[in-house]
Formats: structure tokens, sequence, C-alpha cells
């Protein structure tokens, strides 16, 4: 599954909290990371620890809609988490490791 296609996944749940640790593990079988809260900043930064190369992301206030959201150069692609009623409720991304070598 392509980075694209993963966060299309993403961005069609809605309340997808209790799924969130199979589907981030889902992810790391595929060798993606999944990246959406401050933890899992951290943890991308343990991730990328490794690599060559520096990389920055940042976490960002979303005033238009009053939401985080993660700014980056890196090759990702965007999802739109959202609550139990289906509405918009935070950003993320998802990086694959292949775009990294």
């Amino acid at each position: 599954m392509t980075k694209e296609e993963f966060a299309q996944m993403l961005s069609s749940k809605a309340d997808y909290a209790e799924q969130l640790e199979m589907i981030i593990a889902n992810a790391k079988d595929s060798g993606l990371l999944v990246v959406y809260d401050l933890p899992t900043l951290e943890e991308a930064r343990e991730w990328f620890n490794g690599l060559e190369k520096a990389y920055l992301a940042t976490l960002k206030w979303n005033d238009d809609r009053d939401c985080w959201r993660i700014k980056t150069d890196l090759p990702h692609a965007k999802f739109t988490m959202k609550d139990f009623n289906g509405l918009p409720c935070g950003e993320g991304i998802v990086i694959d490791a292949k775009d990294l070598q």
C-alpha cells in the first residue's frame, strides 16, 4: 500500500481512535510512518534518527480548521482525522521509508 492510499484510508474513517494502534502497526509493517500528534512526532524523530540527512517536521496550529497540522518538507501524504460524527478534528501525515533513501 502506498502512503497516498494509506492516507486516503485514514481520511475515510470516522472515530478510529480505538483502531489506531492496529492501524499504526499495519503501517509500520509496510514501511510507513503515521504522524498525527506530539507523541507520534517524537516517535518519528526516533524513526528518522538513523538517517544521514536531517528533515524538519513541525506541529502547527491550523486556525482555519481549529486543529493541529504537521508541516514538513518530507515526501508525505496528508490525511484528515475525524471525530465520531465524521467532522474533521486534526490533520496528519503518512511517510514512506522508501522515499527517504
